[in-house]
């Protein structure tokens, strides 16, 4: 299969104003792509936006900031980006929040947030921009975690969300057969952040981050653009991650007894 040439083509990715979300829409404008950016906070959209512009790209972005964990606004979206680009080629569902917490000392509040961020946008995005990707036989990816290969101790809602994407992602995957659609899941390890990032904790509260890394933003972003030349699938990252995957397939037993041995360790606080 040939690769697919990225030039000209026109991609929304959600929570693109930092992470992993902004190294993907660098790499993709310096592959020619036209790119939709988006995050929550307007300050740091527009931050972002001036240092794509100063790099020479101030015609191939629109910046459009909102909250994609609500259906309307993602329909905005797809419509104000269909508005200037006059089409849509790939949806990259970046956006998400992190979580930790037992689940026993988890609010309803806390859950919905953890899910909604990394679900629901998703889904709705996904849901307002399918017609478009379908004429356009483009690509949809998600980019989900090695934390929805199975659940983790202090990462419940985190995990159940991520685990939900693979279900998501498999489903398109079947319905969209033959209808040249690309669905994409990448499976990202732990991956160095910026320094304002936070999570949410049990109560729902916003906290620091702090942990050694897998591999750099830059990293990540460069497999997704390979990903999406070759049109894969399933992208598991690191080979902890493809251990990870083959022990929880071929020994689950051995894993679980893994996690009680090492659920009160530094890795899952």
């Amino acid at each position: 299969m040939s690769k697919l040439n990225l030039s000209g083509k026109v991609v929304i990715i959600t929570g693109s104003s930092k992470g992993i979300g902004k190294a993907t829409a660098l790499e993709l404008l310096q592959a020619g792509a036209r790119v939709t950016l988006n995050g929550r906070s307007p300050q740091a959209l527009e931050a972002t936006a001036q240092a794509f512009r100063h790099a020479g790209y101030a015609d191939a972005i629109l910046p459009i900031a909102g909250d994609v964990s609500q259906a309307e606004f993602c329909e905005s979206l797809i419509q104000q980006t269909l508005a200037h680009w006059g089409r849509i080629d790939i949806l990259i569902n970046n956006a998400g929040a992190g979580f930790r917490g037992r689940m026993e000392e988890t609010s309803p509040r806390a859950f919905k947030d953890v899910v909604d961020s990394n679900l629901m946008s998703a889904a709705y995005c996904t849901l307002a921009a399918l017609p478009e990707i379908r004429k356009n036989k483009g690509s949809i990816l998600f980019i989900s975690s090695l934390s929805g290969i199975r659940g983790l101790p202090n990462n419940g809602p985190y995990c159940a969300a991520k685990m939900a994407l693979t279900a998501l992602a498999e489903t398109l995957r079947i319905e969209l057969h033959g209808s040249g659609v690309h669905i994409g899941l990448h499976m990202v390890g732990i991956t160095d952040y910026d320094e304002d990032k936070r999570v949410i904790q049990a109560d729902g509260q916003l906290i620091p981050i702090r942990r050694r890394s897998h591999h750099t933003r830059q990293q990540v972003a460069r497999i997704i653009l390979h990903s999406l030349r070759r049109r894969r699938f399933k992208v598991v990252y690191t080979p902890l991650g493809k251990l990870q995957v083959f022990f929880q397939r071929f020994f689950p037993g051995m894993v679980e007894w893994l996690l009680l041995k090492s659920a009160n360790s530094e890795i899952y606080k």
